[in-house]
């Protein structure tokens, strides 16, 4: 079991964003947990800095 605490805003902006994308919370970190294990270490740059800045591009849109 894995517990992530953060805070309510940044909680809300990943909820939207990961619906938006077709899935949720515990799938985009299962994905990304998997993605290291087959890399043996973080996945892709170039995926991750995607990831955040759709992940602002969304959240700026929101609020």
């Amino acid at each position: 079991m894995l517990y992530v605490e953060q805070g309510r805003v940044i909680t809300n902006a990943i909820q939207i964003l990961f619906k938006d994308l077709g899935t949720d919370t515990t799938t985009a970190i299962r994905m990304f947990l998997t993605q290291a294990v087959a890399t043996n270490g973080f996945p892709s740059v170039n995926l991750l800095l995607s990831f955040f800045h759709e992940a602002i591009f969304r959240f700026q849109i929101v609020h």
